[in-house]
């Protein structure tokens, strides 16, 4: 496992799917 910004934009696109971007923050 290795932690780092593309962990949590994988979570982030998991999490959000087919939702329009803009529904959350997205990390820089």
């Amino acid at each position: 496992m290795s932690t780092g910004e593309d962990e949590v934009v994988e979570y982030i696109d998991t999490l959000l799917g087919d939702a329009p971007a803009g529904t959350l923050p997205t990390p820089t």
